[in-house]
């Protein structure tokens, strides 16, 4: 795939107060490329995060 994803999406399924966020179903989207990659259940650090955004199905 190559660099860094833009984004990635997913269902939260837990968090804290660091904001640390608990995905499942996760994909890194990379918008440059048009390619999408499955990840599946992931951690996410609070600190990496800089948007939350809902998105419809």
């Amino acid at each position: 795939m190559g660099g860094f994803p833009e984004a990635l999406q997913g269902c939260i399924i837990g968090f804290n107060e660091y904001v640390n966020l608990v995905l499942d179903d996760a994909e890194e989207i990379h918008s440059k490329t048009k390619s999408r990659k499955q990840l599946g259940w992931i951690m996410l650090k609070g600190h990496n995060i800089t948007l939350l955004q809902s998105v419809s199905n």
